[in-house]
């Protein structure tokens, strides 16, 4: 059974609440079954104890027991989430089980192996239907790893490296001894894991330092041998020929120094001797002999110096001592002349020495440009063995610290327990308090759900019962309406336009289907029209105001009758035909007509508590504002400017429950073209909030076909002058695809009896 938009519409609250209260033996009885059976499951559930341990997966190794070549790598590489995820999958592993097992020996636990437990019926029934695994086909080793899998639970943290390990057994000591055991077990094999790996390593390091060894031997032995074989014997630092060649050198700088300096010495002699001192020459004053001449000389001439003070120039003993004083410096000369001879001859010595070791050089230079070629595949030779002696004393090194770890307890583990796993005071299932709780809520909330259920189910048989009755009263203010000269419009086809309705600024596609009468006084009798009600002329705003408000908050006697043919017409369409949409426009009309229709009518379907709302959508508004006594304001403009959002725009008629939308402030192009555009949207929303809703359109102008084309029925005001032009508006309208239009006269003539032609 489906519910219909009115079916729907019709569902109360407060009904649905007092139907389901009415079930109250209902809610009663499965509340108490809900609490029942939280009892039951309490009394008759064994008690599940649970412990929980945890491990941290990191790198456990110190600087100090890395090799020494891992130490030069740096610090060890992060853990990341993919091998948190494998050692999970390690943990859950059947052979860690099996070591718990066997450890704890938990095949001897009635919880472990089904064998010492009695077997219920149901159990074996779906054995025997295959839906479970026969016990008796394993051993008592693999139930109880089944049973431990079932029972353990081991997951990560999310964005952590902590591993949680949490048994659930009715067993409180065995489920905290499985929780520790298998942590302790994982630690031990990631232990073993690199122990097993050290051994491999071993072994393969032993070989490969044997196979090193003979050919760090052999390459020794080989570089030796071609040494002696070529003559490259080394001195302190290098070769003997090299050694020898620069030993050479620095004798020849030598000699050459030598022989240079005593050039030089002689050389300066010579020049003093010339210039008759010989007192800065170092080699003459160094003499032992020319010390003496000289010390002579100095007594010769104080003896000179003596006698010149008592003899005269050609005394005898004056020319003996002055020829004493010059056979001492004579003397003098021929010592120098002999230091420089003896200069000279050491020059010419070192200069000799020189040559020589510079011949020696030459020769020693062409011995050993024949030895560097040796010198190049010694050195090849040199390497060969330089880099089998590194890697032996690599392998040797790696192989001591394989030896270190050869024990699994000195091996460093890939995790390390955070929390052991403690005894569990309490149960874990079930709960007794919170079990019963929510056992009784579950009652609780399925009963009202049933509830809840049978009463919408009974509401909608109620209203498909009742349909017929709301067709029935359908037809029957239908009736009423055509005894009042009122017919409900339908969907014509189409006919012929007449010539002159292009005489107005509305331009026209296709008829629409309008009421006419016959032929009546008027100014254009071609073409008459029966109006669905009959109106007095407002004339101008003044006047409509007065004529709506000359009984207090009452609608005048005047316009009862106009109001309630309108309400009845609205009444009809929306609840025959689900027509929400309403256009008021007036043609030729110097007062706000439209606005004073759209108005009554609301007004009168408000009484029938219909929600109404009227939109204003004139050119520059105020005429609705004036007549329902609101002050100007924001409005639709204001919302398609963005400067008012939806619920700022709706206000409240002072005088009733309809509802106002206010034209706006904004009156510039722009603002109004996307009015036209966006307001097929609103007028959407608006009818899905109302049970109708009126657009005023006020005097027909060009735009007018634009904004009132979404609304499916329209009411046309003009006076019995203009029938023309009403039957011309109406054929645009149609052509807009309004479904009827329906003329209201405002001249406050009296209409004549109604017949519809096209």
């Amino acid at each position: 059974m489906s519910l219909s938009g009115e079916q729907y519409q019709s569902l109360n609250v407060l009904d649905v609440i007092r139907g389901i209260w009415q079930r109250k033996r209902m809610l009663t009885t499965l509340t108490l079954l809900g609490l029942a059976a939280g009892a039951a499951t309490v009394l008759l559930s064994k008690p599940t104890y649970q412990s929980e341990a945890q491990l941290i997966v990191e790198n456990t190794t110190t600087s100090f027991e890395r090799a020494a070549g891992d130490q030069q790598l740096g610090p060890q590489s992060p853990i990341d989430e993919r091998l948190i995820t494998s050692q999970v999958s390690v943990l859950k592993s059947g052979d860690l089980y099996g070591r718990v097992v066997d450890q704890l020996k938990l095949p001897e636990l009635p919880e472990f192996n089904p064998a010492l437990r009695n077997s219920s019926f149901l159990k074996t029934l779906m054995i025997a239907a295959g839906f479970a695994d026969d016990p008796a086909q394993y051993t008592p080793r693999q139930n109880a790893i089944k049973a431990m899998a079932a029972k353990v639970t081991v997951s990560s943290i999310q964005d952590s490296n902590i591993i949680t390990i949490t048994s659930r057994m009715n067993d409180k000591k065995a489920a905290a001894d499985v929780s520790n055991e298998l942590a302790e077990a994982y630690v031990a094999s990631t232990r073993q894991s690199d122990t097993d790996s050290t051994d491999r390593a071993r072994q393969w390091l032993g070989t490969q330092i044997s196979d090193l060894r003979q050919k760090v031997s052999e390459s020794e032995n080989a570089v030796e041998k071609y040494r002696a074989e070529a003559g490259l014997l080394k001195g302190q630092t290098v070769t003997l020929g090299t050694q020898q060649i620069s030993e050479l050198n620095s004798q020849i700088t030598v000699a050459e120094t030598a022989s240079g300096e005593a050039t030089a010495r002689a050389n300066e002699i010579r020049s003093m001797l010339n210039a008759g001192s010989l007192d800065s020459s170092i080699d003459v004053l160094n003499s032992p002999l020319i010390q003496n001449l000289r010390e002579q000389q100095a007594a010769a001439a104080r003896k000179v110096s003596e006698l010149s003070a008592t003899y005269l120039p050609n005394h005898p003993k004056m020319i003996a001592a002055q020829k004493e004083y010059a056979s001492i410096n004579t003397e003098i000369r021929k010592e120098a002349l002999k230091v420089v001879s003896s200069l000279q001859g050491q020059a010419k010595v070192a200069k000799q020495r020189a040559e020589a070791l510079k011949a020696n050089l030459e020769a020693m230079k062409g011995r050993e440009s024949g030895a560097n070629i040796s010198d190049v595949k010694l050195k090849s030779l040199e390497r060969d063995a330089q880099a089998n002696r590194t890697l032996l004393e690599s392998m040797l090194a790696r192989y001591a610290d394989a030896s270190s770890r050869q024990d699994s307890s000195q091996q460093p583990s890939k995790a390390r327990i955070i929390q052991r796993a403690a005894v569990a005071p309490t149960p874990y299932f079930p709960k007794v308090g919170p079990t019963i709780f929510l056992t009784t809520l579950a009652g609780l909330a399925l009963g009202l759900g049933l509830a809840f259920i049978m009463e919408v189910m009974s509401i909608a048989a109620n209203a498909a019962r009742n349909a017929p009755r709301l067709t029935a009263r359908s037809h029957v203010a239908a009736a009423q309406l055509e005894h009042q000269g009122i017919q409900i419009p339908t969907m014509l086809p189409e006919a012929k336009l007449m010539p002159d309705a292009f005489s107005q600024p509305l331009q026209m596609v296709r008829p629409a289907p309008v009421f006419v009468a016959p032929a009546a006084p008027a100014p254009q009798p071609a073409a008459t029209v029966t109006p669905v009600s009959v109106m007095a002329a407002t004339g101008s705003k003044v006047a409509a105001l007065d004529l709506l408000t000359n009984a207090e908050n009452q609608m005048p006697e005047a316009l009862r009758a106009n109001a309630d043919k309108l309400r009845n017409i609205c009444q009809v369409l929306k609840d025959s035909r689900s027509e929400k949409l309403f256009s008021f426009t007036s043609i030729g009309s110097a007062g706000p007509d439209a606005a004073l229709a759209a108005v009554i009518t609301s007004r009168a379907l408000a009484e029938a508590k219909r929600r109404v709302v009227i939109v204003d959508v004139t050119t520059q508004g105020g005429d609705l504002e004036m007549l329902v006594g609101l002050p100007a304001g924001t409005g639709l403009t204001d919302l398609i400017a963005g400067q008012a959002d939806f619920t700022k725009i709706i206000s409240r008629d002072p005088h009733s429950t309809v509802h106002i939308i206010r034209k706006g402030m904004a009156h510039d192009a722009t603002t109004q073209a996307r009015l036209v555009e966006k307001f097929e949207s609103i007028l959407t929303a608006l009818s899905s909030i109302y049970d109708l809703v009126f657009v005023l359109a006020g005097e027909a102008n060009p735009a007018t076909p634009a904004m009132v084309k979404h609304c499916p029925i329209a009411f046309l005001l003009a006076g019995l002058e203009r029938q023309r032009d009403a039957m011309a508006a109406a054929h645009v309208l149609e052509a807009q695809g309004i479904k009827a239009t329906m003329f209201v006269q405002v001249d406050g003539g009296s209409a004549a009896p109604m017949r519809r032609v096209v």
